[in-house]
């Protein structure tokens, strides 16, 4: 199995998305969106993330790719 790097982002950053993933005044699909981020930049695995929001490894995949 491959392991991708951990995404970089700022204090700035995460604290928007983590504000997404609370998913008070967002679509359930921007929640999801956001911590799969969240999730690739703490290093969790694209398996795990998928496991923990219920999609498979390439959509998390391509989240990753887009977000970067």
């Amino acid at each position: 199995m491959r392991m991708v790097p951990a995404l970089r982002i700022t204090n700035e950053e995460r604290r928007e998305l983590e504000r997404r993933a609370q998913g008070e005044h967002v679509s359930r699909r921007v929640a999801q969106r956001a911590r799969i981020v969240l999730l690739a930049a703490d290093g969790v695995p694209n398996r795990q993330i998928a496991m923990l929001v219920g999609l498979n490894q390439n959509q998390v995949g391509m989240w990753r790719k887009r977000y970067a």
